[in-house]
């Protein structure tokens, strides 16, 4: 399964590719479509719920190589796809998802095969030919090829329009189309690269005080009370939770009993509008206190602040 996209209701809608038993083709507005074919490949690279398998890109962001490596591969040529198609053809799983990976052939003989192209291939060409002959079965088989721009012979075809609408005749329905630009997947692929190795001591407050986001930001409503780095290093009292949670007060605490108000602050922080004190004392233990601990301790953490 790979969802498409999110209808009027907000309902996801997802396809079962190897169902089709043959190509699926996103024609429609050649940019939006590659970047339909995109989202795809991606989701197919790094989602959760798909049994072991394997993604085959061409003509895609290279970068999407950065997102899953073991599972996603890059390839310049459809030639260099189509033998393993027609070897996952012939291994048809039948009409019932279940009955076929229940099979006792072992789950190596069905690690499905995905073909993700993110631009058309010549219509009436030899390569368009193959691929359709490589991917069609009568039967459900443990592959599946999505393809920019029209393909002779695909089974099903998704539609999509320059505003990103996407159309799925074969459900009868119109999604918001997932989509992913190359800038997209090269914000992804910054996220998930490893840090290299630092060179000395890191100042890691600071690190996490200078670094800002530089892609596109959704609209968020401002806060209240609008505040700039410097307001937030100059106030007398910081509350930092990306990372490992830290309280910044000018005031005195035993060591032995920073990390409870600090949890008790952190709480409270994240809790702007109030919380009971009985809400408070259940978050912090669990299994019960004395309302004589639980008053000594929010005292203990209003003198650190």
């Amino acid at each position: 399964l790979v969802s498409v996209g999110r209808d009027d209701d907000g309902a996801d809608v997802l396809l079962d590719l190897e169902a089709a038993q043959g190509p699926v083709a996103v024609t429609g507005d050649p940019a939006v479509a590659r970047e339909v074919a995109t989202a795809v490949a991606a989701e197919l690279a790094t989602n959760r719920w798909s049994d072991g398998l394997r993604v085959t890109g061409l003509d895609l962001p290279e970068l999407l190589t950065a997102l899953r490596p073991e599972r996603y591969r890059s390839v310049a040529d459809v030639g260099a796809v189509l033998p393993t198609l027609r070897g996952r053809r012939v291994d048809a799983l039948g009409t019932s998802v279940l009955s076929g990976r229940l099979r006792g052939a072992g789950s190596a003989a069905w690690v499905p095969e995905y073909a993700v192209l993110g631009s058309p291939l010549a219509a009436d060409g030899d390569a368009s030919r193959a691929l359709v002959e490589a991917a069609s079965a009568d039967q459900r088989s443990p592959l599946g090829v999505v393809a920019v721009g029209s393909l002779p012979g695909a089974r099903w075809e998704l539609v999509v329009d320059a505003e990103g609408g996407l159309e799925v005749p074969v459900l009868g329905v119109v999604v918001r189309a997932n989509r992913l630009a190359a800038r997209d997947v090269a914000l992804l692929a910054e996220l998930v690269a490893p840090e290299p190795e630092p060179d000395g001591p890191l100042d890691l407050e600071r690190i996490a005080l200078e670094h800002e986001y530089t892609g596109e930001r959704p609209p968020v409503d401002p806060p209240d009370r609008p505040l700039d780095l410097g307001s937030l290093e100059a106030a007398p009292v910081r509350v930092t939770i990306l990372g490992a949670p830290r309280v910044h007060a000018p005031g005195v605490v035993d060591e032995d009993r920073r990390a409870l108000v600090t949890e008790l602050v952190v709480h409270l922080a994240l809790h702007p509008a109030g919380v009971h004190p009985t809400v408070l004392a259940g978050a912090l233990w669990p299994r019960g206190v004395t309302a004589a601990v639980r008053d000594a301790t929010i005292d203990r953490a209003a003198t650190w602040l």
